[in-house]
């Protein structure tokens, strides 16, 4: 039977027409789902991660929790022996009343200095009503020369009095300086005591936030300097999915449009998330050793670009792991207000 014949025989049966129209809505929801989704398995999941450090150098006395324990914000992981950031704290708030003390005995100074300016400037006003009156009466031969002689060196001796007088008032003034908590010692001694206060709450490490601890590095007894890392720390608030899909997939990508994650470790469970960004460049582009594609036998590889996707709702009974893999499946007809 040739192909001519086969072809009629297959015109005259049902069947036929019903794979047809089966193959042609196969064909069309493949199109339509390639137009309006973009899914890609090179996907992995990532998580910010900080290295928690003391910010004060001593010895650890505590360590209240374990290698890969899952933690609260505010939560106290360490603890760094705070006896001599107590007895610096102490110091310093000694240090304090003594300033107050001595801005204190500045400001009698001051007071001091001025009463001694009023005496003075009395004492000048007085010989300058007496000075002219002697030289009128040894005018009249009633006193003698020596008398006037007395009265203008008592003059000059009050005004230079009356001028060491304000000149100590001004040293004095200035050894004050400004009343109250803008005294500059009392600023210096205010600062002193904010810092020891400081050093002794920096003797308890806190977790900034939900997360995991990853990578302990301390133990009783151990001496820590400030910088030091004690412990890798996972924020369990914020994931997100590294999807890198190929650069003929993201032509309708954009930030915002809604996305679902599948992860390999919960095949039944389907996280829900969103585009938040989208790379400028490729995953190769700031390679280490970029591909010398100028070189050689040149073969086109279709490169891949980097989606951020963010994860809406992490579930705490279904944690995720840094690393693990994942798909990612955009919906190109979603739109940024449908998150």
């Amino acid at each position: 039977m040739n192909i001519q014949d086969m072809l009629k025989n297959n015109l005259k049966n049902p069947w036929f027409y019903l794979g047809c129209v089966l193959a042609a809505g196969v064909l069309a929801a493949a199109i339509y789902y390639y137009m309006r989704y973009q899914s890609t398995d090179n996907a992995y999941v990532n998580a910010h991660t900080t290295a928690l450090a003391s910010q004060v150098s001593g010895k650890i006395v505590h360590v209240l929790v374990d290698d890969h324990q899952a933690v609260v914000k505010g939560q106290i992981l360490f603890e760094v022996e705070s006896l001599p950031f107590s007895v610096a704290l102490n110091k310093a708030k000694a240090e304090l009343e003594l300033a107050k003390q001595m801005v204190a005995a500045d400001a009698a100074a001051v007071d001091a200095a001025k009463a001694l300016v009023n005496v003075h400037l009395a004492d000048l006003e007085k010989t300058a009503l007496n000075t002219p009156r002697i030289e009128q009466l040894v005018g009249k031969k009633f006193l003698s020369k020596a008398e006037e002689d007395n009265a203008v060196a008592a003059l000059k001796t009050a005004q230079a009095a009356l001028a060491v007088s304000k000149a100590q008032l001004v040293q004095a003034e200035k050894n004050y300086g400004t009343p109250g908590n803008n005294n500059p010692k009392i600023k210096a001694a205010l600062a002193d005591v904010a810092e020891a206060e400081l050093n002794l709450k920096y003797t308890q490490i806190l977790s900034p936030s939900n997360g995991f601890i990853s990578e302990l590095n301390a133990e009783v007894g151990k001496v820590v300097q400030p910088g030091e890392s004690l412990c890798s720390f996972i924020n369990s608030s914020y994931f997100w999915i590294d999807a890198n899909f190929k650069e003929t997939q993201i032509v309708d990508i954009r930030v915002g449009q809604k996305a679902e994650i599948s992860i390999d470790m919960y095949p039944d469970l389907t996280f829900q998330g969103y585009v938040e960004s989208i790379s400028p460049n490729t995953g190769t582009a700031f390679a280490l050793l970029p591909p010398q594609n100028a070189s050689g036998n040149w073969v086109k590889v279709t490169q891949r670009v980097p989606v951020k996707i963010r994860v809406k709702n992490p579930n705490l009974k279904f944690p995720l792991r840094i690393g693990t893999s994942a798909v990612v499946t955009v919906d190109l007809h979603s739109k940024p207000d449908e998150q």
